[in-house]
């Protein structure tokens, strides 16, 4: 299976798949294979210590794309009892595919970062800023990072992963297999990566590795990835981060909610949501510290409107948690409307 080919000639092509010691804008350090799997061949650090470093500054463009095959040595997702690998690498839950430091899990030591991560979920991220893109960080501030909310990685399969960028129009994209996995189009401000690029950690071998001074769009990924994906992981993609229209659920209380069974729907509650007082006895979370109260909050004939504050602050999020407990199988349905383009939006409905 070869590498896809993304449009014009790559400012910077590295095959990743022998002898890299005459490369012009290769420096390679430390102990390392070339390892054949499903066919292909590619570059596998065998020490934390390898250091693969690329002579390139594409990346402090103000646009480009990137095109990276990846290839796992074993599953991987969620990983918990890390506590004795910790101990010894602080980064360990972090696989870093490309960075502008090394070693290149250390995301705090990163302005420029691309990585796969097993905290919580199996997660892959790019960033755009100094320190770590996620968590508490974003809580007070618009970040310049993409995050790909889940994707487990399978063993012995190849993965297309292509990261794009359009600094002045805040736009940053993840495709991998050719499916957009991870957006962000809200106006952020992106920090100067530092010039030189490094690739690579031990859990994974990689293969093809592109440099592009142009934004490629999902058209142009998805065409030319299209005749290079490995159909065993592609229906796993396609269900995590695609719209895949499927029947419509019948919950009226004489549909069977478990195939071959008599158990039907039961309705547990319903809420218009438009009277006063339909809220009474929900516990809000957020917007109620001074400076953070909620802007709106008015039930009218249409739903619950809603507005929050204009700063971005842990605080200027509002959660509501039900009066009622809910166990066992549960179908919910509201309808939900967005009042502004860059707002959330007017919600209306129930639970089942």
């Amino acid at each position: 299976m070869g590498s896809p080919c993304l449009g014009p000639v790559p400012l910077l092509a590295l095959p990743l798949t022998g002898d890299l010691s005459a490369h012009p804008s290769v420096t390679l350090h430390g102990p390392h294979r070339f390892v054949m799997i499903d066919g292909r061949k590619g570059y596998h650090p065998c020490s934390l210590k390898t250091e693969l470093h690329v002579a390139t500054d594409v990346h402090l463009g103000n646009v480009g794309s990137m095109a990276l095959s990846v290839s796992p040595l074993e599953t991987l997702g969620t990983a918990v009892g890390m506590w004795g690998f910790e101990s010894t690498d602080p980064n360990a839950r972090e696989y870093g595919l490309v960075a502008d430091a090394f070693p290149t899990n250390d995301t705090a030591a990163s302005i420029f970062g691309w990585y796969w991560r097993s905290v919580w979920h199996p997660q892959m991220i790019a960033k755009f800023k100094a320190g770590a893109a996620a968590g508490g960080h974003a809580d007070f501030g618009v970040t310049p990072y993409v995050p790909v909310e889940h994707l487990p990685l399978r063993e012995g399969h190849w993965y297309e992963f292509v990261l794009t960028w359009n600094k002045a129009e805040s736009r940053l994209r993840i495709y991998v297999n050719g499916v957009l996995c991870g957006t962000t189009s809200y106006p952020f401000r992106a920090e100067t990566p530092r010039p030189g690029l490094y690739l690579g950690n031990t859990a994974m071998a990689f293969a093809d590795f592109r440099l592009y001074d142009v934004e490629f769009s999902e058209k142009d990924v998805s065409t030319k990835v299209a005749a290079t994906i490995d159909p065993v992981v592609q229906d796993e993609l396609l269900s995590l981060h695609a719209i895949r229209p499927r029947p419509a659920v019948d919950l009226s209380q004489d549909a069977p909610c478990v195939k071959d069974t008599d158990l039907s729907w039961k309705l547990a509650y319903d809420n218009s949501l438009c009277e006063e007082g339909s809220f009474a006895g929900w516990i809000r979370q957020g917007c109620m510290e001074p400076g953070f109260e909620l802007r709106e909050f008015l039930h009218t004939p249409e739903g619950l409107l809603l507005e929050t504050p204009e700063g971005i602050h842990v605080e200027s999020r509002v959660y509501f948690w039900s009066p009622q407990v809910f166990e066992g199988d549960l179908a919910v349905q509201f309808d939900f409307r967005a009042e502004r383009d860059d707002g959330l939006g007017r919600v209306a409905g129930g639970q089942r």
